[in-house]
């Protein structure tokens, strides 16, 4: 209730947010003001916020993307999309090592060549030597491929501007090189 805060509804006129100065002004002749008002300097722009062209809408619709009649359909990218900024220098590889992604699906069970991790010896490379490594997914789930401490670079057409990658995902049925 208005009337317990010492208020009643007529009464508005305490609730005016206007300052002094301007409570006393007289508003009334406000339309006399168009050809002064014009000419008066306009507050410059704040980088391009404050420009009112037009409304959103037409704005959105100067744009040549904007302006299909239809979306554009999603590309999906593939590591034959990607490529390094910069060309590194190619060197041939010395050795190749195939690595077949083998496993069971039901029982959850993954392998390297038909080997559990207990059972698999370590690859060995040595210092700054260049290799090929071939994985050949035969199983039927996506695998993601990573060597510790090594980036890989994706042979995947880009001569020397292939891509380096830490992981490489690698789909049922695939066979990659890097």
């Amino acid at each position: 209730d208005m009337g317990d805060m010492g208020q009643e509804m007529g009464d508005m006129d305490a609730m005016s947010h206007e300052t002094d100065e301007r409570a006393h002004m007289n508003h009334d002749d406000m339309g006399k003001m168009g050809a002064a008002m014009h000419d008066m300097a306009q507050p410059a722009p704040h980088h391009g916020h404050g420009r009112h062209d037009g409304d959103v809408a037409s704005a959105m619709h100067a744009h040549p993307e904007m302006a299909r009649a239809e979306p554009a359909a999603p590309r999906v990218l593939r590591y034959g999309d990607l490529q390094s900024l910069d060309a590194h220098a190619d060197r041939r590889p010395t050795r190749e090592i195939a690595l077949r992604l083998t496993g069971n699906m039901e029982r959850y069970f993954w392998s390297i060549n038909d080997k559990k991790y207990s059972e698999a010896e370590p690859i060995r490379l040595r210092y700054n030597e260049r290799v090929r490594i071939k994985f050949i997914n035969q199983t039927m789930m996506t695998h993601p491929m990573h060597l510790h401490g090594h980036w890989m670079e994706l042979d995947n057409g880009a001569g020397s501007f292939k891509p380096r990658k830490h992981v490489i995902s690698i789909a049922p049925g695939e066979t990659v090189y890097f």
